[in-house]
């Protein structure tokens, strides 16, 4: 794992422990729906892309180009899941810390996915550049 890579895992653990260890996790109201979604995703793509496949650092693990699942609508369903559960904490609880650990933690899963995707387009050329042309990065059918 690069440096680069090290740098961005680690902020990314660094801040989802803060936010957890520093707030009530668990939300009410609609935001607990928001965190349901955001847990089913997270399940979903890991069991779509195989436990032994899963990997937090942004280089590929994976020999295979997994396109089925979440993975049909979305690049990066399970930084979409960390988003879609962390969001309502920062909501419940919000103060200007959490605020700014929370950007930090959206930053810095935006660097993850650029270079996710450079390594990608590396490994599986054409076939991912086809991919990423009907497919989204975080959001179906918007961003």
């Amino acid at each position: 794992m690069s440096k680069k890579s090290v740098i961005l895992v680690c902020l990314q653990i660094i801040s989802m422990i803060y936010l957890v260890i520093t707030n009530n996790p668990i939300v009410n109201g609609v935001g607990s729906i928001f965190q349901a979604l955001g847990a089913m995703v997270g399940i979903w793509g890991i069991l779509t892309i195989k436990i032994g496949n899963f990997n937090i650092q942004p280089e590929v693990k994976s020999n295979s180009l997994i396109t089925t699942g979440p993975y049909k609508w979305i690049r990066n369903p399970m930084y979409l899941a960390v988003i879609l559960f962390f969001l309502p904490i920062i909501i419940q609880n919000l103060n200007w810390l959490n605020t700014i650990v929370f950007v930090v933690l959206l930053v810095t899963l935006f660097f993850k996915v650029i270079r996710e995707e450079e390594f990608l387009e590396e490994r599986f050329g054409n076939a991912y550049r086809e991919y990423k042309k009907r497919t989204k990065r975080l959001i179906p059918y918007i961003f």
